[in-house]
Order: structure tokens, then C-alpha cells, then sequence
């Protein structure tokens, strides 16, 4: 039964580490990060089944607290209505009381202003980190920065195609491309007209069109994400248009302009520059996808998106 309000409240024991782990990590983020650059480089992985455990009363500005059943898989939970921010909240059968929301909520806004990566929560510490410093199978990895020379005219593509070795790749690279190597595979990432096609290879996709950022320069960065169903960014946006090219699980993208479903086979998810979005793994599959975002050189890769609050559509969307 609720605590009547004004009583005495204590933290569950239960989360008590976890909390002290956000809280943690946030004040040692504010210490060591001093700079904007690299709080904004990248985007920003957290589970949402976790801020749902932490911080029911305290999520999203504008939206109700969310009541769990530890039985509903993550993908398909439900927001309710729930108590008002004054009353206990119960998930489960946990009460998280004011002491608790207290704590946490403080911790949210440090994380929230500066983008904190919180190690003990999220898989690569809340940011898409060098592929040579994993040191785990989920979260976002970035690959390459390519520095583009100039593109013509014509609408803007992503070529992707796969080839059996590295040497190969490379032999067949031309213009404003970049060999990687993600998920076992080697790929020539290629930015040229819909028109372009490798000398070699095989060609699995062209992504487009892309807008263009206004930019004296372009870059293209390539990263791989590797999402659980459930886990979700923070409300970001880039410098330039994103997009995701999805070869397992899926993904549900809103933004003020809607949502969109990635899927293998299903049209590719692009984002147009600047606007803000939130990223969902849905379904039941490990999601994995290749992702570009093609920006503006001289810009953070990343930012946190404040002047928009999403509606939380994607935490029950289905993948099919």
C-alpha cells in the first residue's frame, strides 16, 4: 500500500548501487569532461526498461511515470497514466519513495544538461566510442571519418557493397570511399550520385537521397549499432543527415515528423539534418545496423536535443 504522503521515506535497498552508480558517474563526467565537444561527439545509448526502474516519476518533462510489470517484455510495455509526482509509485512490487526520486532526479539533470555516459548502465558508457576501445558486443561503435571531396549536383547516395576481403575493397575504391570491417563482413562505403556502381563486390544497397547540410565541408562517419530490444538514445540530433541501413532485428525512429520503421528490407530510416529524434530497438531480435551520418566536418557530431519532447511512440511499435 502507497506511503501516505509526508511520512518518513527511504531508498529500496535494491537500487540503492544503481544509484549511486548514476550518480557517480555523473559527478565523475563533470570532472574529467571539459569539454562541449566531447560531451555532444556522439549519440547517446540507455536503456529504457532501466529508466523505467530508476526513475519512474522523473523521466521524460511532459509525460506520466511508467508502471512495469516485470512479466511484459520491454519492447511492448505500456505507459499508464499513473500516480500524481507527490504520491509513492509502485513498480512491481517495489515502492520507490521521495528519497529516492529525490536522488535520482538530481542525478537525471546532470545527465540530461551534459549527455553524461553512465558506464554502469549503458553498453559503451551512454556514447558511440572508437571501435578500437570495445570492449563489449552492445552499443555504438564508430568505424571511420571520411572527409569528403567535392559531390556533384546530382542527388546524394550511400552505396554500400560487401566484398570478400580487405585488398579487394580497397582495389575497388574510388572517390570519397572507405573500406570498414563490421560484423565480420568487409564493406566499401561509397557517397556519389545514385548512378555510381563499384567495379567489384557485391552490391547490397544505395541509401538515398540524402540532404545535404550547408557546409563548407562534409564528412561522412560511419558507425555500427548494435541495439537489445528496449535499448534507446537519448533525444539527440546531428549535424547533418543520418541514416541506417538494418540488417537484423529493427528499430523505430520518431521525430517531430513522424516515425519510421527500419527492417531488413524495409526502406532505409533517414533523418534530415538537424532534427531531433529517439532511436528504439524493438522487437525480439538483436538489432544490428550500419549507420552514416554524412555532416558537417567542423561540427560535434552529436547534441542533445532539448527544445523537442517526444511522444514515446516507439516503446509499442511492432517490428512486423
Amino acid at each position: 500500500m502507497p506511503a501516505k504522503r509526508g511520512a518518513q521515506q527511504t531508498l529500496q535497498p535494491t537500487h540503492q548501487p544503481l544509484v549511486e552508480a548514476l550518480v557517480a558517474g555523473a559527478s565523475s563526467f563533470t570532472k574529467t569532461s571539459t569539454s562541449l565537444r566531447e560531451r555532444t561527439r556522439a549519440g547517446f545509448l540507455l536503456s529504457s526498461a532501466q529508466c523505467r526502474l530508476l526513475f519512474p516519476a522523473v523521466q521524460t518533462v511532459g509525460h506520466p511515470p511508467v508502471a512495469s510489470t516485470p512479466s511484459r517484455d520491454r519492447s511492448t510495455m505500456q505507459r499508464s497514466s499513473g500516480p500524481k509526482p507527490t504520491e509513492t509509485i509502485m513498480t512491481g512490487s517495489v515502492s520507490h519513495a521521495a528519497a529516492a526520486r529525490s536522488v535520482a532526479a538530481t542525478a537525471v539533470a546532470a545527465v540530461v544538461t551534459l549527455a553524461t555516459p553512465i558506464a554502469s548502465l549503458a553498453q559503451t558508457g551512454g556514447t558511440c566510442i572508437p571501435v578500437a576501445e570495445r570492449k563489449t558486443e552492445n552499443g555504438c561503435f564508430v568505424h571511420a571519418e571520411e572527409r569528403l571531396e567535392k559531390l556533384p549536383r546530382a542527388p546524394i547516395f550511400w552505396h554500400i557493397d560487401r566484398f570478400p576481403s580487405r585488398s579487394a575493397a580497397e582495389a575497388a575504391k574510388e572517390k570519397n570511399g572507405t573500406v570498414v570491417q563490421i560484423f565480420g563482413h568487409v564493406w566499401l562505403f561509397t557517397i556519389a550520385d545514385e548512378s555510381w556502381r563499384s567495379s567489384g563486390g557485391e552490391h547490397v544497397a544505395s541509401v538515398g537521397p540524402l540532404e545535404l547540410p550547408a557546409a563548407r565541408e562534409l564528412m561522412a562517419t560511419y558507425m555500427e549499432g548494435n541495439f537489445m530490444p528496449g535499448m534507446q538514445s537519448t533525444v539527440h540530433r546531428h549535424p547533418g543527415t543520418e541514416a541506417w541501413f538494418v540488417l537484423s532485428g529493427a528499430q523505430c525512429l520518431e521525430t517531430p515528423r513522424g516515425t519510421q520503421i527500419g527492417r531488413p528490407g524495409a526502406p532505409p530510416v533517414i533523418v534530415a539534418p538537424g532534427d531531433p529524434m529517439l532511436l528504439t530497438g524493438i522487437g525480439s531480435e538483436q538489432g544490428r545496423w550500419l549507420v552514416l551520418i554524412l555532416m558537417d566536418a567542423h561540427m560535434p557530431r552529436g547534441s542533445a536535443a532539448d527544445d523537442w519532447t517526444p511522444k514515446h511512440v516507439c516503446e509499442r511499435a511492432e517490428a512486423g
